[in-house]
């Protein structure tokens, strides 16, 4: 699975992630600077 977050600064970084980092997934919802699509 691979998420890319867009932040504040409009830097795109690609994060590749597993199934079990869950815990990243809901920091990155919450963050209001960050956008996943």
């Amino acid at each position: 699975m691979t998420i890319w977050v867009v932040t504040q600064e409009f830097r795109i970084e690609e994060r590749s992630i597993k199934r079990e980092d869950n815990e990243l997934i809901d920091y990155l919802i919450r963050n209001e600077q960050s956008i996943i699509f």
